[in-house]
């Protein structure tokens, strides 16, 4: 995975929890968050299936993940490095913020 990839990872992974209002609450060891970030396609799978469980998964949502996704070309299944953890948690914090996605140069419009 680039490091493009990795950090759209991590941008769906905090575009869902905000969409389904996750909280620290529901995380409180940071498990969920820590896994995801050493795993992207484990963290992809498990954001995913609580988005289904709340029944947010509209169109609109959908269509911004598809978006999203179209952007990953390749996942590894494996652990990732400690570097590019920190690029997914790069991009789970700009989406838990609000920003377009924009790293190292590159940006994506999500309109």
């Amino acid at each position: 995975m680039t490091t493009w990839e990795i950090y759209i990872m991590g941008y769906i992974y905090g575009y869902v929890t905000s969409i389904i209002d996750y909280t620290d609450e529901e995380d409180k060891s940071g498990n969920r968050l820590s896994k995801a970030s050493r795993n992207p396609a484990q963290g992809f799978a498990d954001i995913m299936t609580r988005l289904r469980r709340t029944k947010r998964l509209t169109e609109g949502v959908n269509n911004k993940i598809t978006l999203l996704s179209n952007e990953v070309e390749s996942i590894n299944e494996d652990m990732i490095t400690t570097i590019e953890q920190g690029h997914w948690q790069i991009g789970y914090h700009h989406a838990r913020n609000g920003k377009s996605p924009e790293f190292n140069g590159r940006t994506l419009t999500l309109d």
